[in-house]
């Protein structure tokens, strides 16, 4: 995803828990979403692998990445070194 896009989003969830509208649901989505975009970071993309990291199933992490927009996210690390 492309960064200004993340920071527009993170921005947006911050700005919602200044606010007061969804504080607890807003801090826990960022802290989530960073956790997955850390662990698909960490295995080059790999669900599997990524979700075991989590602690959660696979099919709950795909669920996960549909509800943070991270649908292919870490596959571009995962494309890059297999190139190299």
């Amino acid at each position: 995803m492309d960064k200004t896009i993340t920071n527009s989003l993170e921005q947006q969830a911050y700005e919602r828990v200044l606010h007061g509208n969804g504080r607890w649901h807003a801090i826990m989505a960022m802290a989530e979403r960073g956790a997955i975009r850390a662990a698909l970071h960490e295995t080059a993309g790999n669900q599997t692998e990524a979700a075991r990291l989590l602690g959660i199933t696979r099919t709950t992490l795909r669920e996960r990445l549909g509800r943070y927009d991270l649908i292919g996210y870490g596959r571009s690390a995962a494309s890059a070194s297999a190139e190299n």
